[in-house]
């Protein structure tokens, strides 16, 4: 059986996406014992940085030894056939931090290598565009939406 390691956004799959969620693996034939969940922000709460005025944030180039070393030992912990990334302070590590291609949202559908794992690029889960009340999506500043991201999230995740 497959594992998959989902890093996540600093809000990560929660409550109110769950069910969505859970649909976005059912039908990719994903069962949800298979994903295992992990935010870097829980050991590292300064990983990401916002740049300007820019909508989504970055990596912060202080913390990105600190992050390499964690999902290391988190690959080396959950042993996955499969990275999934939608945390821009990952994408820096598993890209080796490629300039213009430090924003979720830049790479998002891009397959890379990492360890001799693919590491899929995906937006994450908060990014979709709900008709939910407010208060039931956990905010913050790094929470953004995109048009047709169930669709897109979807695309992406059957890679």
């Amino acid at each position: 059986m497959s594992r998959i390691l989902y890093f996540t956004d600093r809000t990560g799959v929660s409550p109110g996406y769950r069910p969505i969620f859970a649909r976005i693996l059912q039908a990719n034939n994903i069962k949800s014992h298979q994903v295992q969940t992990y935010s870097v922000y829980n050991q590292i709460p300064k990983a990401i940085r916002k740049r300007g005025q820019e909508l989504e944030q970055v990596v912060n180039q202080e913390e990105l030894p600190r992050v390499q070393r964690l999902v290391d030992f988190m690959i080396r912990t959950v042993k996955p056939s499969l990275l999934v990334v939608s945390c821009p302070a990952v994408l820096a590590v598993v890209n080796q931090n490629i300039p213009g291609a430090d924003k979720i949202g830049n790479c998002r559908g891009s397959v890379y290598t990492y360890q001799g794992l693919p590491a899929i690029i995906v937006p994450p889960i908060t990014a979709i565009h709900r008709k939910t009340k407010a208060r039931e999506i956990a905010q913050s500043s790094d929470v953004y939406t995109i048009k047709d991201g169930h669709w897109i999230l979807a695309r992406d995740w059957s890679k």
